[in-house]
């Protein structure tokens, strides 16, 4: 994802390298089977044989934490719920509340978690609303050291730190039910006083991983822009993460934002980026 590739231009400009650097990712999964290229990641010896699709992995990742007592159908419909709704204010958002093919009018209420719980299972245990919609997309990010930034915008959105950990890609020998590079990453920074957090979950599940692993609580408002349920082009959805994070601190309605980027199968890898608002 480039998220990757911006923090290798935060580095650029923390060294003095640079004073200005654009980022950017697209990706255009029109173009082929995105479920199945994503088996590619996979180990090659033993996983990527099988041909196990991306959904799959994602399906086995769910139903080893309802099995496990991590978490309920009704907590995975809860996410999508919330998100799908706050996607309906945000002009960038792919899918929304209500599409024409969900039988529901564009202007209808958002739905409730019981509402999608009543939707038919696509992908043991997932139902459509759980799984990030397959789309073409691109994001841009423009970094700045701090004087130049503040020439260019009334309010930057400052990076105070990126951390950045992975985990096996080996399934069996993590806990997939957990997320041990996000929470080691979260650790290394300062998450006290959180606005918001935009994490990229393509899956209604792995929300509650990524957010047990940073500790966020009730106090802290989860994906406003409708995160990537609401649109996860590939290799610029984690980017796209971190531009929505930046905005709200820009636009002045948080001055402190987290933001989360993930790649590789089941959260193998994992990104989190802490930015604010400085005065003076």
């Amino acid at each position: 994802d480039a998220a990757w590739a911006l923090y290798e231009a935060w580095v650029k400009i923390i060294t003095g390298e640079v004073d200005t650097a654009v980022i950017y990712g697209f990706g255009k999964s029109s173009a082929g089977v995105l479920r199945r290229v994503l088996a590619l990641q996979l180990d090659p010896y033993v996983t990527a044989p099988l041909w196990p699709d991306s959904v799959s992995v994602a399906g086995l990742q769910a139903r080893l934490g309802l099995d496990s007592g991590r978490w309920t159908e009704k907590d995975m419909a809860e996410v999508a719920a919330r998100n799908l709704a706050n996607a309906v204010d945000n002009p960038r958002a792919q899918r929304t509340a209500f599409t024409p093919t969900s039988g529901r009018s564009a202007g209808s209420a958002p739905a409730d978690a019981a509402e999608l719980l009543g939707a038919p299972v696509v992908a043991d245990p997932f139902r459509a609303h759980d799984i990030a919609p397959v789309t073409d997309g691109a994001a841009v990010v423009v970094l700045a050291s701090a004087e130049r930034a503040r020439r260019i915008v009334d309010r930057p959105a400052f990076i105070a730190g990126i951390e950045h950990r992975v985990d096996s890609p080996v399934l069996g020998a993590r806990d997939l039910t957990r997320s041990p590079s996000t929470a080691a990453a979260g650790r290394a920074l300062d998450l006290a006083g959180l606005d918001i957090a935009e994490l990229h979950a393509p899956f209604s599940h792995q929300e509650l991983i990524v957010r047990e692993a940073l500790g966020l609580g009730d106090e802290v408002r989860i994906n406003p822009s409708g995160g990537a349920l609401a649109g996860n082009a590939m290799f610029s959805a984690g980017l796209s993460r971190i531009g929505e994070a930046a905005q709200r601190i820009i636009d002045g309605s948080a001055r402190k934002a987290l933001a989360h980027a993930t790649s590789g199968p089941a959260l193998q890898q994992n990104l989190v980026t802490v930015l604010e608002a400085r005065n003076g």
